[in-house]
């Protein structure tokens, strides 16, 4: 009955977490698309597709061995983790040494430099990965909403400020 009410809540704190960083994610969109031009906005959306296009790669890779795992020990996890950060370094570099490649296919040129500053960003993604799956895999949903919903806020805050600063 024990692990029925953990899933239970687990359902439901996985639940406001995503509604919570859907809405801080809508908000951020709606100030970012009243303090930018369209083709500014459409750059930084453009920009956010190719990084969240190599993060499925980043997240769904060694995750997915460690749930499938029945009792992980700290060597299986530490191993999980530096592979999962070799993987964030190779993504990132890809993105790096293909940003000029993706800005031909959208045509934007500017894309190349935007794409570049923001491939370490599929580095420190990496690191969280392994985090994330203990975490579920363990039922510790109400500790995971805490971190998620506190990036989300960051990330739209800071996204904000250089848009409002016309960084």
């Amino acid at each position: 009955m024990e692990i029925k009410s953990k899933a239970l809540r687990g359902v439901v704190v996985v639940s406001l977490e995503q509604a919570g960083v859907k809405i801080i994610g809508v908000i951020g969109i709606i100030i970012l698309s009243r303090l930018l031009f369209s083709g500014d906005f459409g750059l930084i959306a453009t920009a956010s597709i190719a990084v969240n296009f190599f993060t499925v790669f980043i997240y769904k890779g060694i995750s997915l061995a460690l749930i499938q795992k029945k009792e992980p020990d700290d060597e299986f996890l530490s191993t999980c983790l530096c592979i999962n950060g070799a993987l964030g370094i190779f993504f990132s570099v890809l993105l790096f040494l293909t940003a000029t490649w993706v800005a031909g296919v959208f045509h934007m040129p500017v894309l190349r430099g935007i794409l570049r500053l923001l491939s370490p960003i599929l580095f420190i993604r990496s690191l969280s990965a392994v985090p994330a799956v203990i975490i579920q895999k363990r039922l510790y949903f109400v500790r995971s909403i805490i971190p998620t919903l506190t990036g989300s806020v960051i990330y739209t805050c800071v996204a904000v400020f250089l848009a409002w600063s016309g960084s």
